[in-house]
Formats: structure tokens, C-alpha cells, sequence
């Protein structure tokens, strides 16, 4: 048997943990009875849409700069989720974005099929982000020792 079919995938950081938890209770102090499906569902489209938000911002631009840091400061643990270094949810995005890209050979884009290519890479990066999260949810629900 080849050493790496016996290596387990790095886990996620701690930080997505903590973020995702106090996601999930903010969305609980609304909707205390809402199911682990569907919070992770608004968790994964709130950060999609931060990320979205954090990639059209320039870090040249000083404005940009506070204004980043006073999303921060409001928005919390979902902005957290979308643009902390530790949690990297910008290499998911990438990944998908080169699986797209490579999908349709590199070509050129007009304007509407661009809106519809960035569309799938919203939807696939919430299904992605929704699924992580969902298990997130479980293993705080549940009990995990490990985190």
C-alpha cells in the first residue's frame, strides 16, 4: 500500500470553527428553530457574497482599506469566514474558477455568458461552502473532542 492512500486530508483551521459557530447563533437568536441544512445554506451564501464583495475591493485604494475593516468590525464571524487568510475560503473560490475556466478551454467570454459563468461559480462555491459548513454544524451540535 502506497504511504500517501494512507494519509488523512489536512483538517480545516480551528478559526472556521469558531467562525462557523457563532454564524449559526446569530442565525439560531432569529430563527431558533431553523435546520442545520438551511443554516448552513444562508452561513455559505453570506460568505459567498462577502468574498464576491472583498474580491471587486482594491487594497490600493485607503478608502477600501477602512472600509474593509469596518465590515469587519460589523459583519464579524461571516466576514471572517470569507476573507481570513487562515480559513483561505479564496482557494476554494479559485479552484473552482480554474475548474471552469479549463471546462470551456480557456476561451473568450461576451458579456452575458461571463454573468453566467460567475452565476455557476456562486452557486458551486455555496454548495461547496454549504456542505463544509454543514458539517461544521454537526460536529458542534454533536459533540466533536477534536475541536
Amino acid at each position: 500500500m502506497s504511504p500517501i492512500r494512507g494519509m488523512a486530508r489536512p483538517r480545516r483551521p480551528r478559526a472556521e470553527h469558531i467562525a462557523v459557530g457563532e454564524a449559526l447563533n446569530q442565525i439560531r437568536g432569529k430563527a431558533p428553530n431553523c435546520p442545520d441544512i438551511e443554516a448552513a445554506q444562508s452561513i455559505a451564501s453570506a460568505v459567498t457574497e462577502d468574498l464576491f464583495a472583498e474580491l471587486q475591493r482594491t487594497d490600493d485604494d485607503e478608502l477600501d482599506l477602512m472600509l474593509g475593516e469596518l465590515i469587519e468590525s460589523v459583519r464579524g464571524s461571516i466576514w471572517r469566514l470569507a476573507t481570513s487568510p487562515e480559513i483561505n475560503t479564496h482557494a476554494d473560490f479559485m479552484k473552482i474558477r480554474i475548474a471552469i475556466v479549463e471546462s470551456r478551454a480557456g476561451r473568450w467570454l461576451g458579456d452575458d455568458q461571463r454573468a453566467t459563468e460567475k452565476s455557476e461559480l456562486r452557486k458551486r462555491l455555496i454548495l461547496r461552502l454549504s456542505r463544509r459548513y454543514l458539517r461544521i454544524i454537526r460536529k458542534l451540535r454533536f459533540g466533536d473532542p477534536t475541536h
